[in-house]
């Protein structure tokens, strides 16, 4: 994404809002890719007779999942002041700069 794309993307969040079911919507690609690799895990540990590698890989898949849902409540709780704080009309013109 670029600069334009990132200006489009806060004028939409400044219209809507941040909520954590939202963003995990905006996520779905990344969340699908995080649960395909958890059930192909989850199959190798059963297949190969329980290699511990496996388990990495699964600790591994849900901590970055639920690290990335505790970090979007975090940022959905101060978007409040992130909203008040950002000079919107900077985000405005540099959305327009569509070039």
């Amino acid at each position: 994404m670029n600069e334009v794309d990132y200006a489009k993307q806060m004028l939409d969040n400044r219209e809507q809002g941040i909520s954590v079911l939202i963003s995990l919507r905006k996520m779905k690609r990344r969340l699908l890719f995080r649960l395909f690799i958890l059930f192909i895990s989850v199959a190798c540990y059963f297949t190969l007779n329980d290699a511990p590698v496996f388990l990495l890989i699964i600790g591994m898949v849900i901590g970055t999942t639920l690290q990335d849902i505790g970090w979007l409540q975090s940022i959905s709780k101060a978007w409040p002041f992130t909203a008040k704080v950002i000079n919107w009309n900077q985000v405005t013109e540099i959305a327009r700069n569509d070039s």
